[in-house]
Order: structure tokens, then C-alpha cells, then sequence
């Protein structure tokens, strides 16, 4: 019995998984926009942010904005913090 419960408790809380990501469609003005996926139990949704740029500006392993970006030190300090303050809701 207790065999089950564990499994049981083990599917229902999984780890929430969020990353920053560019969409791969562009807008009309040719910038691709930046979302935040939230993956929770394999289930995920997407919430749009205020940013949009450039892909050569994109670093996708990262998930952050690279040096080529405009002012970018303080572009992905503003994406870690929605970061952070994303997980903090979420726990």
C-alpha cells in the first residue's frame, strides 16, 4: 500500500520546469517574441512577456538574451527575476 501512495505522491508533485524561450514565428515588425513556458506534470502553458528581439540576439541554451542584444546585463536580469518570482507563486 504504501508502494502506491509513493508513486501516487510522486506523480502529482513533480518538479515545475521554467525556462525563457523565443518563439520561432516572427511578429510584423520581423522581432521574435520571448515567452515563459511553465511545465508542470509534462503539461505546459506559455505566458508572453514584454520582450521581443532579434534570432542572432537569442541564445537558446541559455535561455537569455546574448551580448549582441541591446543592453542585455539588464534585459536578462528582468527575465531572471520574472523567473524567480514565477517559481515563487508556483511553490
Amino acid at each position: 500500500m504504501t508502494c502506491c501512495t509513493t508513486i501516487i505522491l510522486k506523480i502529482y508533485y513533480m518538479k515545475p520546469s521554467i525556462k525563457t524561450i523565443c518563439k520561432k514565428n516572427s511578429l510584423q515588425d520581423g522581432l521574435f517574441p520571448i515567452y515563459l513556458r511553465v511545465t508542470i506534470n509534462r503539461k505546459s502553458k506559455f505566458y508572453s512577456t514584454p520582450y521581443k528581439c532579434k534570432i542572432n540576439e537569442w541564445d537558446d541554451k541559455t535561455g537569455e538574451f546574448n551580448s549582441k542584444f541591446r543592453n542585455h546585463l539588464a534585459f536578462n536580469s528582468s527575465l531572471r527575476s520574472v523567473r524567480l518570482q514565477t517559481k515563487l507563486d508556483i511553490l
